[in-house]
Order: C-alpha cells, then structure tokens, then sequence
C-alpha cells in the first residue's frame, strides 16, 4: 500500500509541475523536498499578492484617516470597491511575476534528473538575475555529467586493462593442471581456475555495466520485439541441465515492442529468468524444484516484463538492497558476482524506464522490467 500511495502522490506532483506522469519511481525523499519547495514558492506567491494589496489599500486608509475614520463616508466606500480589483490583479501578477522562473528552473531540474542522459538545459530566454541563474545551473550540471562520464569511461578502461592479466593467469591454471599425478599442483590448478573464472566474471559485468550506466551512446538501437526475445531467452535456459527440474513458462502478448539497445536488453532479460531459475532448483525451493514464469505485457502504453518464481522469496530487509551492487545473499560456491541485477536496474535506465521487485517469501516473487512508450516515439 505504501509504494501505491507514493505512486499517486507522485503523479499527482508531477501533473503539478505540468510534466508527465509516465515516468519511472521518483525517491521518496526527492519528492519530499520538490513538494515543500513548491508549497514554498505558493506561499511566496500569497505574500507578494498580499504585499501589492496592501499597497494599493494604503491610499484609502489614508484618505478614511483624514476624514476622522468616518465610516460613513461614501466616497471611501466607492474608493475600496475602485482599488480592490486592481490591486487582486496586481498582486496576482506580481506573485505570478516572481515565482514563474523559478517553477520554470524546478521543471527543467525535474526534467534532467529524471533523464538517463540529459541533454535539455535550463535556458529561460531572459537576460535577468533568473536567466543568469539558469546559465549558471546549465554550467554547473553540465560539468557534473563530463565528471561522470570521465568516471565511468575509468571504470570500463580499468575493466578491460585486466583483461589481458587474467588471460596469462588462466593459461598458468591450465599449465598447472597437466599434470594429473601431482594431486597439489592439480588442487592449486582447481582453486585458481575457479577464482579466475570469477574474477573474469566480475571484470566482464563490471565492464558492461560501466557502459550501460555511461548512457549507451553510439550503439545501435532498433525497434526490439520483446515477446521474441522473451521467448527466445526462455528457451535457451529452458535447456540448460542445470534447470531441468524447473518448470518454465510464458505468456507474452503479440507485437510489444520498444525502441532500445537489443543486446543489452537481452542481458537484462537473461539476468532476470537465469536469477530467478537458480532459486528454484531442488533445494532451493523444495525437493522438486520450482516454477518460473514470464509475462510479456502492454500496459499504459508501456511495454512490461514480469519475471515471476516460486522460490523461497525475499525478505523485507533485503528488497530496498537488491539492485545494489555487489549485493547477494549467497555464499560459498553458489555466490555470484552482485552485480546481475544492478546491470538489470542500469539496462532500465538507459531505456529511460525502471526496474523493481515485489517478494511473498515462500509464495513467489516477482521482478518486473518496464520500458516506458516515450522511448517508442
């Protein structure tokens, strides 16, 4: 009930501030301090109103003062009901006047935090204080972004430089265990070629990740079909042995597409069905295995993706970390890398949509992808 309510509330700002409502789950904070700056800026509109009032009731005043307050005096009546509708006008402008480019820079702040890659700026077409302001945010964001994008261009960098590392450490691995009769040097062959695997996991996902949150500049984005493609990801790890107790199905509408990256979709897609069917092999969600299924939907002219299972859940502490990175309840050999489903919430973004996860530990869990129809347009 509490993510419902925060929902409506949500559409309810964003019909405020005039921008659409079909827009991925703002923070709860974030909406906090937008509402309370906006209840602020009424209040500065009521105050400026209220101050042009005052001044144009101060000529009455003065002229019922020189009558002595004689409160029948007429033509102090007819002077009041002159100024009053002027003064209305003039203080509701002035107040309009005021705060105007200031809802005009909330919009715009709004608008680019909401965005995956923003590129819409803060110009206000005016050559004032308010403008000068704008220009000054417009700068300052600006330079934040080439900071991010410097930062992620590092991370992918460092990612691919140990590449090559890694490569000689696992022909060593290999060198290491041909030779069967030495049991230690065939045990230290073991040990390094698992944690090389993981290690090169870790590189692989951390690379993709570090390009995915960068924006996907560059690469190829298509009219992707994301019941095929659901389809096809069910089917491949349908047939993974691992799998074979899990039950899989799907149920997809005909022709959901979006506009996006088809690879990077697809991983978003294989992370979700391949995370799911890993907790409900026999002992991980009772001796016979679990179920797992897809929902393939159009809903509010956005294209949605539900990953369903019947695995023992998520508890309530855990769901708030999940997309985290590097976040994983599992240990020992069974631990994965952390980063699957962080790569998930990322592939979300870079589609301008969302990604989140509703669990009933014991009955099923749910993760759903939703890829909004403005990326379509």
């Amino acid at each position: 009930m509490k993510s419902v309510g925060q929902g409506k509330e949500q559409r309810r700002l964003l019909r405020r501030l005039r921008l659409p409502t079909s827009r991925p789950q703002l923070p709860a904070t974030l909406v906090a301090t937008v509402k309370t700056d906006l209840n602020r800026l009424r209040s500065l509109r009521l105050r400026a109103m209220a101050v042009a009032v005052g001044v144009g009731f101060a000529p009455i005043f003065l002229v019922w003062a020189a009558t002595g307050f004689d409160t029948s005096s007429e033509e102090v009546f007819r002077l009041f009901m002159a100024v009053m509708p002027v003064a209305i006008v003039v203080g509701w402008w002035l107040g309009w006047r005021m705060v105007r480019p200031v809802e005009l820079l909330t919009n715009a702040a709004l608008n680019r935090a909401l965005d995956a890659s923003p590129e819409a700026g803060f110009d206000l077409g005016r050559t004032d204080e308010f403008g000068a302001l704008a220009i000054a945010l417009d700068t300052l964001v600006s330079r934040l972004e080439q900071q991010n994008q410097a930062n992620v261009g590092f991370v992918a960098d460092l990612a691919h430089e140990l590449k090559n590392p890694l490569a000689a450490i696992r022909v060593v691995g290999e060198r290491l265990s041909a030779d069967p009769e030495d049991v230690r040097q065939a045990r230290m062959a073991r040990i390094l070629e698992r944690s090389t695997a993981r290690l090169d996991a870790l590189v692989s996902e951390l690379l993709e990740l570090a390009r995915t949150e960068s924006g996907l500049h560059g690469e190829g984005w298509q009219h992707v079909d994301l019941s095929a493609l659901a389809t096809g990801v069910v089917d491949t790890i349908a047939g993974d042995p691992r799998y074979e107790a899990v039950t899989f199905e799907v149920n997809a509408e005909t022709a959901v597409t979006v506009l996006g990256v088809p690879g990077r979709i697809e991983t978003a897609l294989r992370n979700l069905i391949d995370n799911a069917a890993s907790f409900n092999v026999p002992g991980e969600s009772g001796p016979a295995g679990g179920r797992v299924w897809v929902d393939v939907i159009a809903e509010g002219g956005r294209a949605v993706v539900r990953v369903c299972d019947t695995g023992p859940g998520i508890s309530a502490d855990d769901l708030p970390k999940v997309f985290d990175r590097f976040f994983t309840t599992r240990s020992g050999d069974r631990k994965g890398t952390g980063l699957g489903l962080a790569l998930v919430s990322a592939v979300a973004r870079a589609h301008r949509g969302e990604a989140t996860v509703t669990s009933d530990p014991g009955v099923e869990t749910c993760f759903t992808l939703r890829l909004w129809a403005e990326n379509s347009q």
